[in-house]
């Protein structure tokens, strides 16, 4: 009788995901994909006129030693799924795309460990639908500032914020179904969302 074939398993490698490094501006048109993780080595900005689409379950992290922002000037299109959020969040964070950072439980991140995103006044058309938002608030006024642009905030959440969860500057129009809804002004002729609790939209 032929002899059965004998099958050996071994191990898979560990699998990373794709990661890109960024910092500076951001030509128009780029898309930051569904799966990858885009590291903000320092303060990114989209020129006015351009566009940033970002894919469900895309995740992007600051790195806690430069404490970046994300400056929008043009239009940043970040449009998750129930099932697959979009997360801005910090290096430490190994809850979202893995151990990014390399130091396994050696760190862990906290509340302002990068900046935030803001909407400048030359921003039209922004979306922001199913993403998450987390340890942002170093060195702002919140950790989404809308500073005169145009945004639709969805479906989202806002959490673990050293500063306000979302902050409105100058002119900018409050968006609405916030939870909690309490607002104080600060400074005159602004609006912010107590940090006391995670923000939904």
């Amino acid at each position: 009788m032929p002899e059965a074939d004998r099958v050996t398993f071994e191990p898979l490698e560990s699998r990373l995901l794709l990661t890109t490094n960024w910092s500076g501006d951001i030509p128009n048109g780029t898309v930051w994909h569904a799966g990858d993780v885009n590291f903000l080595l320092a303060n990114v900005r989209v020129p006015a006129g351009s566009t940033l689409t970002v894919e469900p379950g895309a995740v992007i992290k600051g790195k806690w030693f430069t404490a970046p922002a994300i400056l929008v000037e043009g239009t940043l299109l970040a449009q998750g799924t129930a099932g697959s959020p979009i997360i801005f969040t910090s290096e430490l964070d190994d809850t979202a795309g893995g151990d990014t950072n390399g130091d396994g439980n050696a760190s862990v991140p906290g509340p302002g460990t990068w900046a935030r995103i803001d909407f400048k006044s030359t921003s039209t058309g922004s979306i922001l639908d199913h993403v998450q938002v987390r340890y942002a608030g170093y060195g702002s006024t919140g950790a989404v500032v809308v500073s005169g642009g145009q945004l639709t905030l969805t479906n989202s959440l806002i959490s673990k914020s050293s500063v306000a969860g979302l902050c409105g500057l100058s002119a900018a129009t409050p968006p609405s179904r916030i939870t909690p809804s309490r607002t104080t002004p600060a400074p005159p002729s602004a609006w912010t969302w107590r940090r006391t609790r995670p923000l939904r939209a």
